[in-house]
């Protein structure tokens, strides 16, 4: 799986519409052991990223979890 970031960029002073973007994506793995190295693999090229982000001290990387569910566990009993 290739992750265009051009596709996630915003500019310094740029707009974005999350209504644009798109929520369901098309699955990248076909079995549960796929999914698990392949999110190995992204989560050590992000930790990497980041820390070259980190030691230049110029850059940010802002990660949006969307989590459909998480705010009905998040919810008090009884609402």
């Amino acid at each position: 799986m290739k992750i265009h970031s051009k596709d996630f960029r915003v500019r310094k002073g740029g707009v974005v519409n999350l209504k644009k973007w798109p929520t369901v994506v098309k699955p990248v793995y076909k079995s549960k052991e796929q999914y698990q190295k392949l999110l190995a693999e992204h989560v050590a090229q992000l930790s990497l990223q980041q820390q070259l982000l980190y030691a230049s001290n110029r850059h940010a990387v802002l990660l949006i979890f969307q989590a459909m569910d998480a705010a009905e566990k998040m919810a008090p009993s009884g609402t």
